[in-house]
């Protein structure tokens, strides 16, 4: 269904771009940098794994979506270590507070809703660093 779709690409695509995007940020990594040579840097490769695995799946997994999350997990993967997508970071750092709040604020309110565990430490550090704040009963409640 057109729902579940939505949710798949902005909570794994979008949402790992937002946070590719935040750590360049934080970093101050080069400015050509491209999702391509972030997925090949250990560090950077390593969070967003760990974002997408940790934070992102038990949300699908509560939803009963979990063999469909990670099919889509892994086609986006491959998107992001396609050589020839030339697709600069700086580029999606764009308006990045605004993207950070249409993006991750969502997941972090259906986890919330869902009452999916863990608790997105890394998401919620990300609204955290831009002021955005869930407005969910159970994130106010923690």
């Amino acid at each position: 269904d057109l729902l579940s779709h939505e949710q798949l690409k902005l909570f794994f695509l979008n949402v790992g771009h937002t946070w590719l995007a935040d750590q360049w940020l934080m970093q101050r990594r080069n400015s050509a940098l491209t999702v391509f040579e972030a997925m090949n840097d250990a560090t950077l490769r390593e969070g967003i794994e760990a974002v997408w695995d940790e934070e992102v799946l038990p949300v699908f997994d509560a939803l009963g979506m979990r063999v469909r999350a990670e099919q889509y997990v892994a086609s986006v993967r491959e998107r992001f270590l396609n050589p020839y997508l030339n697709h600069h970071i700086a580029d999606i750092a764009g308006d990045h507070v605004e993207k950070v709040r249409r993006r991750i604020l969502p997941l972090i309110e259906l986890a919330d809703s869902l009452g999916v565990a863990p608790d997105q430490t890394r998401l919620r550090d990300t609204l955290a660093r831009h002021g955005v704040t869930p407005s969910t009963k159970e994130a106010n409640a923690s």
